[in-house]
């Protein structure tokens, strides 16, 4: 040991290039070459050994560190190591397949899936456009229905409304006085000008009798009248 110190640090420690890192006190020494030796420490390991210090220097023998009594368990510490890592690349490749078989999933099931739902939402949404036009039709034929009732009732009604006020009632105090001018005054007006014999000219009696039925305006009850 020199004057230098030491310091606990990562120290990357390899037989073969296949030892893994490990904690160790590097000490720097002037003397050739690096130097392997081991020390104990306090802390115990979980199995109960004590845990042993990679304590590295300068040293001239290069095989050094395979006559290090913890080399074994350096050798152990690289089985599990290399354990855990085939461990872990078994679940990355269970992993990589569970991802493959959802791409596959995803590209095979639910695109299908994606495509048949929107065909569905479009052929739905096709008919219910069609049931809203062959409504409207309906509403339209409906309007146009009523439009055409509204006029016939309008029609009968304005019917009925003139055959009212044609009723006899109303047709008696227009025939009376239509058949009174046309079946007596007229007739005498005619034999009064033409005739000297008056009202008992041989034309102006049929007149009387023709006239009136001729242009039926009168009945027979109003000419008995």
């Amino acid at each position: 040991m020199t004057s230098c110190g030491s310091s606990l640090v990562r120290a990357s420690i390899s037989s073969n290039s296949k030892a893994p890192h490990l904690y160790g006190q590097l000490s720097r020494s002037k003397s050739a070459g690096w130097r392997y030796s081991g020390r104990w420490d306090n802390r115990r390991l979980s199995n109960g050994n004590p845990r042993k210090l990679l304590v590295i220097s300068r040293s001239s023998s290069g095989d050094a560190f395979s006559r290090w009594p913890g080399y074994r368990g350096l050798r152990g510490l690289k089985f599990r190591i290399e354990k855990k890592t085939e461990e872990l690349s078994e679940k990355l490749m269970a992993i990589q397949r569970v991802r493959d078989f959802m791409a596959w999933w995803s590209l095979h099931v639910m695109q299908p899936s994606d495509r048949l739902r929107s065909s569905v939402q479009r052929r739905m949404a096709q008919e219910r456009e069609r049931y809203h036009r062959f409504l409207e039709e309906e509403i339209q034929d409906e309007y146009a229905w009523e439009r055409h009732m509204a006029k016939e009732r309008q029609f009968w009604d304005n019917l009925l409304t003139w055959i009212s006020f044609f009723s006899f009632s109303a047709l008696w105090q227009i025939i009376v006085p239509v058949s009174f001018i046309l079946g007596i005054v007229v007739p005498m007006v005619i034999s009064w000008l033409w005739w000297d014999n008056g009202f008992l000219s041989p034309v102006a009696i049929p007149l009387y009798l023709v006239i009136p039925f001729k242009y039926g305006l009168i009945s027979k009850w109003v000419w008995l009248i």
